[in-house]
This record gives C-alpha cells, structure tokens and sequence, in this order.
C-alpha cells in the first residue's frame, strides 16, 4: 500500500498540466482517474479491514483485562498474564483507550483515513480537470483573437 507522503509525491507529479501539451494532458485525465480511483478503492477495503481488525483486538483485550485468556491464549500472542484488579466498565474504557496495541491499530486507521480524504479529494480535481482544460483553450482562443 502506498503511504501519505508517496501519495502527496504522485499527486504532485500527477496534477501537473504541461501547457505545450494539452491534447496529451485530455488523454491523461482519464489514466489518472483510473489510477486514483483503483487506489481509492483499495484503501476503502483496508479501512474496513483495519476497523473489523480493531474490534476484534478489543474483544481480545477486553478479555485480558478481564483475565479470561489462558496460558495457551497469552502464549500465542506473546502477552503476560494482567496482573491488575478485575476492571468495571469506566476502568475498562480507560485500560483500552491507553493500549498499545490498539493505540498502533487507531492511528494505522486515521493514516488510512487520512489518505482516503486525500484520494477523494484528489478524484475531485480529476473530475474537475476537463474543464479546467477547456477553459485554458478557450482562453487560448481568446489571446489569439479567434473569440
């Protein structure tokens, strides 16, 4: 997957227009909603997944808190046995909020969407880049006085 700051380095690149190249740069708008859209798409399923990924690791941890887990469970996900007091539910909240596990798993899941915000707006400029080419060429049909 492609991360913020690639994205930001393609799209730099990508939304350039070469003024001396017009009739390719109408040609290249429908390559770059290819491009953006198939991404966007992408990182669609991988919120998904990341926020399916994310409430289940919180079952999991709402159970380790809670000293549900056996040796074998802990063992396998090479955890420790909770030595802390058995958490009533404001506890709990406070115990899963401060995780780091799920700390990791919340900010891959505000990257994704980070980047699904950026791809949405990127494919909002695509849209919008048709007209933006015509307007240049009726306005280079105006400075040449063919109004």
């Amino acid at each position: 997957m492609i991360a913020i700051d690639e994205l930001k380095d393609e799209w730099k690149i990508d939304s350039h227009i070469d003024s001396s190249k017009i009739r390719e740069e109408i040609l290249k708008s429908a390559q770059l909603h290819a491009k953006y859209l198939t991404l966007l798409m992408d990182f669609k399923r991988e919120y998904r997944k990341k926020e399916s990924n994310i409430l289940t690791v919180t079952k999991v941890k709402m159970r380790y808190y809670r000293g549900e887990l056996n040796k074998t469970q802990l063992d396998s996900m090479g955890w420790e046995q909770y030595q802390g007091t058995k958490p009533i539910k404001s506890e709990m909240e406070s115990l899963l909020s401060t995780d780091a596990d799920l700390i990791e798993l919340n900010t891959e899941l505000e990257d994704i969407k980070i980047i699904l915000d950026s791809l949405e707006s990127i494919m909002k400029a695509i849209t919008s880049r048709s007209y933006d080419l015509k307007t240049f060429i009726e306005a280079e049909k105006f400075y040449a006085g063919g109004h």
